[in-house]
C-alpha cells in the first residue's frame, strides 16, 4: 500500500513538474510519452449516443425522386439515434470492444436483415481478431475468428483520448510524435500536425493546463482540405493523477458548395476509467464462446460450436 502510494505521489509530482516547465517541443514530447506510457493499461465504461441524418443535397436527390426510394434510403443508412453501453479495454497493443444496445430512436425501423446487434463484442489478442454478437431478437450468438493480423479496429474513445489518428492503424508513440510538426499558439496550447503520403492532414491539440491531455482533434482531406472528422474532449477530471476527459463529441462533416454540414455526430459521456486494472490481463482478450454459438474460423473455414466435442 505504501509503495503504490509512493507511486502516486511520484507521478502526481512529475506530471505538475511538466506542467510548470518551459512550453517548448521537448517538454511536449516528454509530456505525451507519460501520458501514452499510462493509458497503455486501461478500461473505460462509457455510454455512446450516435445520431445520423442524411446531407441536404442527398435529401433533395431522394426526394426528387420518389417517395419508395426515400423510404430505402432511409432505412439503409439508419438515420436517427443510436445509444449503446460500451467497454473499451486496452493493453499494450491489445484491443478489445464490448457494446450492449441501450436505445434506438430511428427515423424508420429497419429491414430485420439490417437490425443492429443487441450485443456485441471485437476483440483483438495480438495475432487475429475474434468478433462476438447477438442480433436483436435471436436465441443464439454468432462468433467469427479472422485471420487478418493486423486489422484496423477503430472506436471514438481511443482518438479522443489521443491515442492514436482516425481511420489508420497507427498507435501514437514517442517515435511518430517527434516527426509530427509542433505549432505553440499560446502559453498552454500546443498543436501537431502530420501529414501522409497521400496528403491526409491530422491535427492535434492539447492543453497544458491539463498535463497535455488531448483537448481537440480533426481530420482534413485532399484536394480541399476540409475537415471530415472534428473531436473535442472536455469535463477533465483528475483519474490517479493523470487529468481524462469525461465528455467526447466526434462529428462527422458532409461539404456541399465550400459549407459544412454535420451528417454524424457521436457523444461519449464515460462512467468510469480503470488504470494498471490487475484484472486487464492477456487472457482477457481471448473470448470465451457462449455455448449457444456458432463460429466461424476463416483461418480453417470451418463452422464450430464450443459444444462440439470435434472443435475441443
Amino acid at each position: 500500500m505504501k509503495i503504490k502510494k509512493w507511486t502516486s505521489i511520484c507521478l502526481l509530482l512529475s506530471i505538475a513538474n511538466i506542467c510548470m516547465a518551459a512550453h517548448d517541443a521537448t517538454t511536449i514530447q516528454q509530456a505525451m510519452g507519460i501520458r501514452l506510457g499510462r493509458l497503455q493499461n486501461l478500461i473505460v465504461k462509457y455510454e455512446h449516443t450516435r445520431t445520423t441524418s442524411l446531407p441536404s443535397a442527398v435529401k433533395k436527390k431522394i426526394q426528387e425522386n420518389s417517395e419508395k426510394e426515400s423510404l430505402v434510403s432511409r432505412r439503409l443508412l439508419g438515420t436517427g439515434t443510436l445509444t449503446t453501453e460500451k467497454e473499451f479495454s486496452f493493453l499494450h497493443g491489445r484491443i478489445r470492444y464490448d457494446s450492449r444496445l441501450k436505445e434506438r430512436k430511428l427515423d424508420l425501423e429497419p429491414p430485420s436483415t439490417f437490425r443492429d446487434h443487441e450485443l456485441q463484442m471485437v476483440s483483438y489478442p495480438g495475432s487475429r481478431v475474434e468478433r462476438l454478437w447477438r442480433t436483436e431478437g435471436s436465441n443464439f450468438y454468432c462468433g467469427l475468428i479472422g485471420q487478418d493480423k493486423k486489422p484496423n479496429l477503430q472506436n471514438d474513445i481511443e482518438v479522443g483520448l489521443g491515442m492514436k489518428p482516425w481511420g489508420q492503424d497507427v498507435w501514437l508513440n514517442s517515435e511518430n510524435l517527434e516527426k509530427m510538426e509542433i505549432a505553440l499558439p499560446d502559453s498552454n496550447l500546443a498543436i501537431m500536425t502530420n501529414v501522409d503520403e497521400e496528403g491526409r492532414i491530422d491535427e492535434w491539440t492539447f492543453d497544458r493546463k491539463f498535463g497535455y491531455a488531448l483537448t481537440s482533434y480533426r481530420k482534413r482531406f485532399p484536394p480541399d482540405l476540409h475537415s471530415a472528422i472534428e473531436i473535442t474532449a472536455g469535463k477533465f477530471k483528475n483519474v490517479d493523477t493523470l487529468m481524462l476527459p469525461f465528455s467526447i463529441i466526434s462529428r462527422t462533416l458532409f461539404w456541399e458548395n465550400d459549407k459544412p454540414e454535420v451528417v454524424m455526430e457521436i457523444r461519449i459521456e464515460v462512467h468510469e476509467y480503470k488504470l494498471n486494472d490487475p484484472n486487464n490481463v492477456p487472457e482477457r482478450y481471448h473470448i470465451k464462446w457462449p455455448d449457444n454459438s456458432f463460429v466461424f474460423d476463416e483461418r480453417t473455414g470451418f463452422i464450430f460450436s464450443p459444444t462440439d466435442k470435434k472443435s475441443k
